[in-house]
């Protein structure tokens, strides 16, 4: 029994290790799409989509889905802006995160709030309670180069407004979600369903996944045997 124990534990201990030296699943993961030698965009874990790290400059939101749905990056295309999660937005304006439109509004009401919220861990420029806090903004960008303080169209349009075309936008600078006139110009990111281009493991990961399994066949041997052994000397 104390055998089998130890044999058991060592074999626990070896697949612990292994585990450990698989990349670790953080929310944002780098990638090179076209292989440019650089990070150029973003694999969201939480949201399952992949966010292009590229500069856009002001646009109209008709100028700015064209662009987005026009780009080719290393021969992915399917780009698009990001969009509301939510059927149907509530577009009561409040500061305590109870509704779709304002300050603090809930990360699951957007990809872009989900991003700034969740992901980052930003903080709007008020607290639930009004209040203007310290440390607002866009003060973690998360090893994004391009993301900027300001304004950023979401493919949503804002549906109460039927008088004059607008749609939804979400503001890095001061973490609020709001609605614009598509003649307005802000700026745009661009996202894409799903992992465009999955991580390959280092041949280095490979060597060490291969030596730890060839331990724990050894191990596995060596607890047949041992067994062998204890049941020929109970015999």
């Amino acid at each position: 029994m104390k055998l089998t124990s130890l044999f058991g534990t060592s074999t626990s201990m070896i697949i612990l290790s292994l585990t450990c030296m698989l990349p670790a699943q953080a929310a944002l993961q780098a990638r090179d799409i076209g292989s440019t030698g650089a990070t150029n965009a973003f694999y969201d874990t939480t949201l399952n989509v992949t966010w292009l790290d590229m500069a856009s400059g002001a646009l109209t939101w008709d100028t700015a889905n064209a662009w987005a749905s026009g780009l080719n990056v290393g021969g992915v295309t399917g780009w698009r802006l990001p969009t509301m999660t939510v059927a149907n937005p509530n577009t009561n304006i409040s500061s305590n995160g109870t509704t779709d439109y304002g300050y603090n509004v809930p990360g699951s009401s957007s990809e872009m709030a989900s991003l700034f919220y969740n992901t980052l861990g930003n903080k709007a420029y008020v607290n639930t309670s009004g209040a203007v806090q310290a440390g607002y903004g866009l003060t973690n960008a998360g090893g994004f180069q391009n993301l900027q303080p300001n304004g950023y169209w979401l493919g949503t349009e804002f549906a109460p407004n039927l008088s004059r075309p607008t749609a939804w936008y979400f503001n890095n600078g001061i973490g609020t979600q709001l609605a614009a006139y598509k003649s307005d110009s802000l700026y745009a990111m661009a996202v894409h369903a799903g992992d465009v281009m999955a991580p390959v493991p280092e041949p280095e990961t490979y060597a060490m996944l291969l030596l730890g399994l060839g331990v724990v066949g050894a191990i596995s041997c060596r607890r047949s045997r041992a067994h062998g052994s204890l049941a020929n000397q109970v015999n």
